[in-house]
């Protein structure tokens, strides 16, 4: 599996903020606005989409590493765009530039790092810890 050809492939998609996302419902903040979490998850999601497309049925990617910065509030109810673009490989290891912007303004953004395993080995490996 050869995933040099990646870099520079991007992935964009909407997420409509509710009161489940809120750093007040989270319990990382005591304000009804979009959770650092809630922020997180989204570009890991949308990362974990645009590889996906790239590799094997039998194939997945799991986040090992993400350095976000958090800039922006947002309210319940808007909606936002999450982006994660692939800016290098190494390997199975997938370096990604990811952002969440809100009417033209960077909520958020930073760097992600996902890395690519075999889904069956990966999930007899972790049952085989406990």
């Amino acid at each position: 599996m050869n995933l040099e050809n990646t870099v520079g492939k991007y992935f964009q998609r909407e997420y409509k903020i509710t009161e489940g996302h809120t750093a007040r419902t989270l319990g990382s903040g005591d304000i009804d606005v979009l959770a650092t979490p809630s922020m997180v998850l989204f570009m890991e999601e949308t990362a974990k989409l645009l590889i996906q497309d790239f590799l094997p049925s039998d194939y997945i990617s799991v986040g090992i590493r993400i350095c976000v910065d958090h800039k922006k509030a947002v309210l319940p109810g808007e909606t936002i765009t999450a982006t994660a673009q692939i800016t290098k490989v190494e390997g199975k290891k997938i370096f990604l530039s990811v952002n969440v912007r809100y009417q033209g303004f960077i909520v958020g953004e930073g760097e992600h790092v996902r890395y690519v395993v075999n889904k069956k080995s990966f999930e007899e490996k972790v049952k085989s810890v406990r």
